[in-house]
């Protein structure tokens, strides 16, 4: 997803000053992200649902101060879940899969939120205003999966716009993934990552494009990258390595392509000057003569892209699917203690 990522609905015909009913399913594994939101034309009329800390958030002011319902648990954890929230005059009702979580009454004595001409889904257009009260990082575009949109129990039909989204997955995503959109992105993790003279790296990859960083670390001048690499006319999964001593690779080229939508299960063993690639079984080795056998890396692990200040002049960004990641036999969790840019979220379908 982009930064502006959003499906925008027309309810001009409607009529929902003094009461409307909100309803949509929506997956995630993100704590923060807007949901819903109207849009407004003035700060004392406004209408949204959000994520916080994980938690589902129903906020509305109809003119005379802010109601704010909250689920009583987290509900980021990548299955699909249907809300709705209904508001009638000052009294806000918030449902969570079929069961009521909250519900509550807006201060005295406006009870109409004016002037609802769209509804905004998953984000709002860059210069939209959102309520203030949503916490800075809820503003952001959800980054995850929507469908389902009705208004009052009926679907509000096609939108009028759609910036910056992609298809939705029907299964349910697993935790050790990361999911790289169509603008790309990377997913920054650990602060030192040394390569050395051995070093093993597994994963699984669905790619959309035949091109694209599946992994990078690099050192001073030492460094080691995953690449997919249109070499001939179709995507090959390429390992480049420096130990300090000059590049030496090993690429394999998938049949079919690695961009067909499946996923492909790939090894990557570094020994001394050695570098194996193993993808779906096929095995494919190559041996330097240089006489440098470690890779001397400190930088952090970049998966999916790199920074602006790494990309080479002819970058071009992966979209698809990294999971079941393990660095030296240990399982990599991309649910903590990284750093996500671009169009980054967790999950990926199983």
């Amino acid at each position: 997803m982009k930064d502006e990522s959003y499906i925008a609905f027309d309810v001009s015909s409607k009529k929902l000053g003094l009461e409307a009913q909100y309803e949509f399913s929506f997956y995630t594994m993100e704590e923060e992200g807007l949901l819903m939101s109207i849009n407004m034309k003035s700060k004392y009329d406004y209408e949204a649902i959000y994520l916080s800390g994980g938690k589902v958030h129903y906020i509305f002011n109809a003119g005379s101060g802010s109601l704010t319902l909250s689920s009583k648990t987290k509900v980021n954890d990548g299955k699909w879940h249907k809300l709705v929230a209904r508001r009638n005059r000052r009294n806000g009702i918030l449902s969570f899969d079929d069961v009521l979580m909250m519900a509550g009454e807006s201060p005295p004595s406006s009870a109409a939120v004016n002037n609802i001409k769209t509804l905004y889904f998953g984000g709002v257009p860059e210069n939209a205003m959102v309520p203030a009260k949503i916490p800075s990082l809820a503003q952001s575009p959800i980054k995850g999966g929507m469908r389902d949109f009705k208004l009052f129990g009926e679907s509000l039909g096609n939108p009028i716009e759609e910036i910056g989204i992609s298809d939705a997955y029907d299964e349910l995503p697993y935790k050790s993934a990361i999911h790289f959109g169509t603008n790309g992105g990377y997913v920054q993790k650990f602060k030192q990552l040394k390569v050395g003279q051995d070093f093993r790296i597994s994963f699984d990859v669905r790619s959309r494009n035949p091109s694209g960083t599946l992994f990078y670390v690099v050192g001073k001048e030492d460094f080691l990258k995953i690449t997919i690499e249109n070499i001939q006319d179709d995507g090959s999964i390429k390992v480049t390595c420096n130990n300090g001593g000059g590049l030496f690779s090993v690429a394999y080229k998938p049949k079919p392509s690695v961009c067909n939508g499946d996923i492909y299960s790939v090894l990557v063993e570094k020994k001394m000057k050695t570098l194996k690639l193993t993808v779906n079984g096929a095995v494919t080795e190559e041996t330097t003569t240089k006489k440098s056998t470690s890779a001397d890396t400190n930088s952090p692990a970049y998966f999916g892209g790199l920074p602006v200040d790494l990309q080479p002049s002819n970058y071009k960004p992966f979209e698809g699917c990294i999971s079941k990641v393990e660095i030296n036999g240990d399982p990599v969790d991309f649910t903590s203690d990284v750093i996500k840019d671009g169009a980054v979220m967790a999950g990926c379908p199983e």
